[in-house]
């Protein structure tokens, strides 16, 4: 073979050479670039979406504690108003009535309770308290005089409208208020006025209201046509958001704000709630970490491909062009390599042997031919040709080798060396580790990377193989060869029916109502115990609602707890008239109430808290029996199942 078939075939190894490294380096790109993008709008948006969900659910909180407030104000106005010391007060403005009731002044400190006032039904105020809720001293409050007096009267009641509750903007800050009609005890009217029950949403009720959601935020003053210290944009958005959520990133955290709306309809109230962008900061360390781990295992895969390149091709290669050359520099066609390996490579071992054989037999005839006509010289010019022939195929063998031997990388063993680190916890290693989990991924990328680099050297070879078999036939006489990503404690269930029962026993004892609790020792769980509290204080209290037309030796509530599979069962049944059909199918929604216009949070709060800690709530009416049964599930993972499972 002449010096520029040598030189052909080295540039066709370098072509190979080259394209088969771009390959490797395009595949490696491309497959960090497919993993950013689907790390970055597929896996950190859903991180994103949880944020503001958990945002969302912050500020729900926020909005529900401040609507617990104004729904616990409207309960306590309820004891005061079905009472018939006050029906009769409310028409002879008693003395002793005010003696006995309303002449303590730390009775009023410890309700926190600076606002209150009896009308009669001529909307005449009997008896009235407006004081200064840290120091006792009467002021004046005109913003709720004229809700009682002028326009459409928010917060005036009567037989057609016995109760009303919402907020007031007053001088002197936030005014949550309720009105009740006032009954006789049994619930007979006509009603005889109304009362009216004040408390200031000042720093004090604020922080027990961040207290009780355990979420960072703030209640204040939203003033519509003055932005104050809020953006100018921000303050139009939330505006034009109306009841829905705003959502704005500040300094590290995600803030939620959503607008409450007065008695009168007007928003009045701005809620904030600051949720820590834990979560996105952790998606975001997670996606590079995840597009580091990736690169670093991509790395390695192609070590390791270089590595089994070398072991499964280049070795082979070695011997096949050793053979040719010894073959090409003695001479000695009767030397034979052998099928020494079942892939292309030892096709092409067997094909050399094939034409070398036949190669000693055409030189034989030509030897002999030219023996026989006298032109010797010819068989020795054509043998002479062969044997450069078989020399320059050896320089392509060798040519070969060399370009796949130059695609090995020093990095190849860091594989190795990781699993030889990881030898003696290999299955932990395999499950746990963020790069260990990732092997058999890599390695299906290896296989694959593998396959396309043996075609490659395939195609190589074969090329090869064809200018052998082209050898073949110069010396056969023309014959063809023909030939790829809240909060919860632990608590006894015992305890969380106990510490309800506790907060309404107080009116239960006022109405005459027997509270029977059967709770066994159960396994404590971990949950949310002020939210399941709050349920359950809600449900006895709507409980002790529906018993009021019940004579007193029948006003019963039972609770009990039980096991049922993962979850904790607790239900409370009434002695009350039960569940009205046409209601059970609204009975959850939110402003719907049987007791009157104003109500309707109650149950409604109920039944988001129950879905936010997992858990359900539901309203039946008891069988064989008078009454309605509330059943709240919630979830029952066992302080010693998490233990096991740590």
């Amino acid at each position: 073979m002449s010096h520029g078939s040598l030189r052909s075939t080295a540039g066709v190894l370098m072509q190979l050479r080259t394209k088969i490294t771009l390959a490797f380096l395009l595949l490696f790109a491309a497959f960090i670039a497919g993993d950013y993008l689907v790390e970055r709008h597929v896996t950190f948006k859903r991180f994103r979406e949880l944020e503001e969900q958990l945002a969302r659910a912050n500020l729900d909180r926020w909005e529900y504690a401040v609507e617990r407030e104004i729904v616990h104000l409207a309960e306590f106005a309820g004891d005061w108003t079905n009472w018939d010391d006050a029906y009769d007060f409310t028409q002879t403005g008693n003395h002793a009535f005010i003696e006995s009731n309303l002449s303590s002044e730390d009775w009023f400190r410890s309700f926190n309770l600076p606002v209150l006032a009896f009308y009669n039904a001529r909307g005449e105020a009997v008896w009235s308290r407006c004081a200064d809720a840290q120091t006792g001293q009467p002021v004046d409050l005109p913003a709720l005089e004229a809700a009682i007096h002028t326009g459409d009267r928010p917060l005036a009641v009567d037989d057609d409208r016995p109760a009303a509750s919402g907020i007031i903007s007053t001088s002197r800050g936030l005014l949550l208020v309720a009105s009740r009609a006032i009954y006789r005890t049994d619930g007979s009217g006509p009603a005889q006025g109304f009362a009216l029950f004040g408390r200031f949403l000042d720093d004090e009720l604020a922080a027990s209201i961040a207290k009780q959601t355990l979420v960072r935020g703030a209640v204040e003053a939203f003033d519509p046509a003055n932005a104050g210290q809020l953006n100018p944009d921000l303050h139009t958005a939330i505006l034009r958001s109306d009841h829905d959520t705003v959502l704005r990133p500040v300094g590290g955290v995600l803030r939620a704000y959503s607008l409450l709306r007065d008695a009168r309809g007007e928003p009045v109230i701005l809620i904030r709630s600051d949720t820590p962008s834990v979560i996105t900061t952790n998606g975001n360390y997670a996606l590079w970490t995840s597009i580091a781990a990736m690169g670093g295992a991509g790395l390695a895969t192609l070590a390791l491909q270089f590595a089994f390149v070398h072991m499964i091709v280049v070795r082979p290669l070695q011997r096949l062009i050793r053979h040719a050359r010894s073959v090409g520099a003695s001479g000695d066609l009767t030397s034979r390599l052998g099928r020494f390996t079942n892939d292309e490579i030892g096709d092409l071992g067997a094909e050399f042997d094939t034409m070398v054989g036949r190669l000693a037999d055409s030189r034989g005839e030509l030897v002999a031919q030219s023996r026989a006509t006298g032109q010797a010289e010819i068989a020795s010019s054509v043998t002479h040709n062969l044997g450069n022939v078989l020399n320059s195929a050896g320089v392509a063998i060798s040519s070969l080798r060399q370009h796949i031997e130059g695609l090995r990388t020093d990095g190849a063993a860091k594989i190795a060396d990781l699993i030889d680190e990881h030898h003696a916890d290999i299955e932990t290693f395999l499950r746990n580790d963020p790069r260990g989990t990732q092997l058999p991924k890599y390695l299906r990328t290896l296989s694959d990377h593998l396959r396309d680099g043996r075609h490659s050297a395939t195609d190589e070879l074969r090329r090869l193989e064809e200018q052998i078999r082209h050898m073949q036939e110069i010396i056969g006489s023309q014959r063809e060869l023909a030939r790829r990503a809240s909060y919860s404690e632990v608590v006894l269930p015992r305890e969380i029916v106990d510490r309800a029962i506790k907060i309404v026993s107080p009116s239960f004892a006022r109405h005459h109502i027997e509270v029977q609790a059967s709770i066994p020792d159960l396994e404590p769980i971990r949950t949310d115990p002020v939210q399941v509290v709050q349920i359950l204080v809600n449900l006895l209290t709507n409980a002790k609602d529906a018993m009021q037309g019940v004579g007193e030796a029948d006003r019963r509530v039972s609770v009990t707890a039980t096991p049922a599979g993962a979850h904790l069962a607790i239900e409370v049944q009434d002695t009350g008239p039960g569940i009205d059909p046409d209601a059970a199918e609204r009975l959850f929604q939110a402003g719907y109430s049987t007791k009157g216009p104003g109500r309707g949070l109650g149950l409604h709060f109920c039944a988001i808290a129950a879905g936010q800690l997992g858990g359900t709530l539901e309203a039946r009416n008891a069988l064989g029996r008078a009454g309605a049964v509330f059943t709240l599930r919630i979830p029952a993972a066992r302080v010693g199942q998490e233990l096991a499972a740590a």
